[in-house]
């Protein structure tokens, strides 16, 4: 063989195996082939595939639900160049996420889209074991097609419907008769039958709220007892809840956390038709959410059995069993147990300086770029180790009060400060004074608060030993009068 013939063959065979690599590459393999030759439902033929269906279609026992999804919504690019949703009008927070499901037909409301997707994603895999060629209507009632068990109808935005009708069950392995695009088949598919058949309700998203930590501005609290004082928290953005009524103060972050936790992803037990006999006698909330002209309120019933967690409810006009132990508690709390028990209400990432004044001196803190720095009784500021500055902080921002006492009396008895703390970050600096322990309690006061918080004086006591363990920590072996500028005191 002769040079020119093998470079001729060497060409060919690289035509071919390109060929190959570029053509065929792409094709179903054997095994895919026979698999979608068994597929009752061929989206792919229509080039369509699950994500393409707009709306379902569920005909059974006499019944009809139409499920449509909710379109994304429009997006706008902020002056930061990234997009931004666009509501539209659309409350997506409560009746629905965009790109999620809605029951249309018998009634309007969010759909559970984990299980439209499931049906959908059954549907598109339904196989066949037999083919049985074309529909005859001779044949519809021998095969049960006269008087179908189940139709579900799909439909894409630009395609024509695609229809699946449910005859016969066969006798055995769980098989039903099928017709879709005028062929009829033996496939595996008698548990889609019972999915079409299901009640509306079932096909209901069961969660009640979303997003409502995010949205909120305030929440008002009705007791049970219509003789017990309402309590309204109001959201401020940098300093978390403040009780608005009926007293001022700051409200608990826990007991504020333990109830926006109960309420973001409230979901339903079951729905019911009809108001029940018991609804509105354990207690109401009233959230006033950002972007929703009229207040949502959810009204609690009585337990639906003795000793029951579960409640009758009604959640923005829909009545529903909901198991919501938390917000049932919170609705029994008094006015004084919503007062924050917390010394300091801050995140101690968000500070950016703090100034501490005992009889030993003062210390100022500032956070640097890389270290927090100090400087002792106005001296030159000088990096130091950030965790025995963290110590410090995280000490105060941690402590909390065993008890909260409004008691004008009780703070004319306290004295001077032993210690006083100043805390500067993004909202007005917080001014902190602890006093002479007694009796096993540390009492202190916050600015902006008229109570005196009675901490465990174990308490008073770590945060005193993170400051001389600050106040001996030696200096980094860095130039810290380049990190930041002392802090002048007030």
């Amino acid at each position: 063989m002769n040079l020119r013939t093998l470079a001729v063959l060497a060409a060919l065979a690289l035509g071919l195996g390109g060929f190959i690599f570029f053509v065929e590459r792409d094709l179903p393999s054997s095994d895919e082939r026979r698999e979608q030759a068994t597929r009752v439902l061929d989206l792919a033929a229509d080039g369509l595939d699950t994500e393409d269906i707009v709306s379902v279609e569920l005909e059974a026992a006499e019944r009809r639900i139409i499920l449509e999804r909710v379109p994304e919504p429009e997006t706008e690019t902020t002056n930061d160049g990234e997009a931004e949703a666009v509501a539209d009008g659309l409350d997506l927070t409560l009746d629905g996420a965009a790109g999620g499901w809605r029951v249309v037909e018998p009634f309007d409301a969010p759909a559970d889209g984990a299980q439209v997707r499931s049906l959908l994603d059954r549907l598109s895999e339904l196989r066949h074991d037999r083919e049985l060629g074309a529909a005859d209507p001779a044949d519809d009632a021998a095969m049960g097609f006269d008087a179908p068990r189940a139709v579900a109808r799909l439909s894409a935005a630009d395609a024509p419907p695609v229809e699946i009708v449910f005859g016969a069950e066969l006798a055995l392995g769980g098989g039903v008769l099928v017709e879709t695009g005028g062929m009829r088949y033996e496939a595996f598919g008698a548990d889609l039958v019972e999915t079409i058949a299901r009640d509306p309700s079932a096909w209901r998203d069961p969660t009640l709220l979303r997003g409502v930590r995010t949205r909120l501005s305030s929440i008002r609290l009705e007791p049970a007892d219509p003789l017990a004082p309402a309590v309204v928290l109001e959201r401020h953005e940098e300093r978390g809840y403040r009780i608005s009524e009926p007293i001022q103060d700051v409200a608990d972050p826990q007991e504020v956390d333990r109830l926006l936790g109960a309420l973001d992803g409230l979901a339903a037990q079951r729905f019911l038709d009809e108001a029940p006999a018991e609804a509105n006698t354990g207690g109401r909330l009233g959230l006033v959410l950002e972007g929703r002209a009229e207040p949502l309120d959810i009204a609690f019933g009585a337990p639906i059995s003795v000793g029951s967690a579960n409640r009758l409810a009604e959640v923005d006009g829909q009545f529903v069993e909901i198991d919501a132990p938390a917000v049932v508690e919170a609705l029994g709390l008094a006015p004084a147990g919503w007062r924050s028990r917390a010394l300091a209400p801050v995140q101690v990432f968000s500070l950016d300086a703090a100034i501490v004044r005992t009889a030993d001196g003062e210390l100022s803190l500032t956070r640097g770029e890389r270290d927090w720095t100090r400087s002792l009784d106005g001296g030159a500021p000088e990096a130091i180790d950030y965790g025995v500055a963290s110590d410090l902080l995280y000490a105060v921002a941690e402590a909390r009060a065993l008890e909260v006492t409004p008691d004008s009396a009780r703070r004319a008895t306290l004295g001077e400060p032993q210690l006083e703390i100043q805390l500067v970050g993004d909202d007005e600096p917080l001014e902190i004074a602890l006093y002479s322990a007694a009796d096993g309690r540390q009492p202190a006061t916050v600015s902006g608060r008229e109570v005196v918080l009675e901490l465990e004086a174990e308490t008073g006591r770590q945060i005193v030993t993170a400051l001389s363990a600050l106040r001996q920590a030696p200096p980094l072996a860095t130039d810290a009068a380049d990190e930041a500028p002392a802090v002048e005191a007030p």
